[in-house]
């Protein structure tokens, strides 16, 4: 894991603190070979981990945005370990799904001042599943990424058990 955020602070923090505007990592999830995908699949690793004595096991399903979609959304799942499932599934979207995405984008941007937004990431929990929606750019779907948001959402379990 240390590995992994060195390589992703060369890759991704430097190159955009660098190149600002043209850094790769501002440039939308490849259709192709989406970071979703790899992103997923470690998420799932590192809450798998965790689950280690449970009954459960996290799978997710990736959905492959439009390049020039805003968002990008990856649904995790908590099904039973003997429940033979792929960890990450990449699924198509379509025109009706790309079109949810930018409406929901309206909601996550905010105006700080005249030139200054911030986009909000969405994660959203409901019974077995959380849903997590976040810009279409690649530094927010990186393996280092991966790692911190697997830890957050075990605080966040945590914190709703009791």
């Amino acid at each position: 894991n240390e590995q992994i955020f060195i390589e992703d602070t060369i890759k991704y923090s430097l190159d955009l603190f660098l190149k600002g505007s043209t850094s790769v990592a501002l440039k939308p999830i490849d259709t192709n070979n989406p970071e979703t995908l790899n992103y997923a699949k470690k998420l799932c690793e590192e809450l798998n981990e965790t689950l280690i004595d449970s009954d459960l096991k996290l799978v997710a399903k990736v959905y492959k945005t439009s390049h020039y979609s805003p968002l990008t959304l990856v649904v995790f799942q908590f099904i039973p370990k003997d429940e033979t499932a792929l960890d990450a599934e990449l699924l198509e979207s379509d025109v009706e799904f790309d079109k949810t995405l930018s409406e929901l984008n309206k909601f996550t941007l905010e105006e700080y001042s005249k030139s200054i937004y911030v986009q909000k990431q969405i994660i959203h929990y409901d019974e077995d599943k959380i849903f997590m929606i976040k810009p279409n750019q690649k530094r927010f779907w990186t393996l280092s990424q991966a790692i911190e948001d697997a830890q957050n959402i075990t605080f966040e379990i945590m914190s709703m058990s009791k």
